[in-house]
């Protein structure tokens, strides 16, 4: 009986323990609200896909960041520590990033985009279009007067 209730005792107490853990670990980042705004706030100025973007790099949307730039790929989905763009934002690659006269983010934002590239740096949820350019509208030729 005491065997019994020890055994209990123990997967009641194991699961308490495991509940607890995972209550302490931060929630993944995600894209859409934590990432895309990151980018938005300290890259998109010179990284928006436009012709002059610097480095051929555009951080518009996640399948535009996935695709690198003129130097290759930026992230290592699931390996910040190899990931050129988390090299760069920490200041352990050159060029620095975002450039010194720019707006610079906080450690724990920083912290944010390598935990994201960590757990495999997942794009958007949604399937809406995340830009204008992927947008699919068909083009409409009245034959009428309107």
């Amino acid at each position: 009986m005491t065997r019994l209730f020890f055994c209990l005792a123990t997967i009641i107490l194991a699961g308490f323990s495991t509940r607890f853990a995972r209550a302490d670990e931060a929630p993944a980042p995600v894209y859409e609200k934590q990432i895309a705004p990151f980018f938005k706030s300290y890259c998109l100025a010179c990284h928006d896909g436009g012709d002059d973007s610097k480095g051929g790099l555009s951080l518009l949307t996640h399948k535009t960041l996935m695709e690198g730039g003129d130097d290759g790929p930026v992230i290592v989905p699931g390996k910040s520590d190899d990931s050129r763009l988390v090299k760069m934002l920490l200041g352990t690659a050159r060029p620095k990033m975002p450039p010194k006269d720019s707006k610079q983010p906080r450690a724990e934002e920083i912290e944010l985009v390598r935990r994201w590239v960590d757990l495999g740096a997942k794009g958007p949820v949604s399937t809406a279009p995340q830009s204008a350019a992927e947008l699919n509208v068909r083009h409409i030729d009245p034959r009428g007067s309107v």
